[in-house]
């Protein structure tokens, strides 16, 4: 992971401040600052991967990560987004 990747991602969090709430990850990719973590989280059509790192040193080695795979998915129900917010 370069350093330009890294230097935009935290000009970007520090741009957007996110709350309690549902998003989607639209280009598949993201970093997420979490006091002093970075998080990264990746997904693709075989699942999902998220690494956490100490703030700052995201070139070593993650601390922590995990993957899920979509093969591992019950069958999917259709539900809106607003239904998942009234589930809450």
């Amino acid at each position: 992971m370069g350093k330009r990747i890294v230097a935009k991602a935290k000009q970007l969090a520090g741009e957007i401040g996110l709350v309690d709430d549902d998003y989607l990850l639209k280009d598949g990719a993201a970093w997420f600052t979490a006091g002093r973590f970075s998080v990264r989280i990746y997904s693709d059509k075989r699942g999902v991967e998220c690494w956490v790192y100490p703030l700052g040193r995201e070139s070593e080695p993650a601390l922590a990560q995990c993957v899920a795979f979509a093969e591992q998915l019950p069958k999917p129900e259709v539900v809106s987004l607003a239904a998942h917010r009234d589930r809450r």
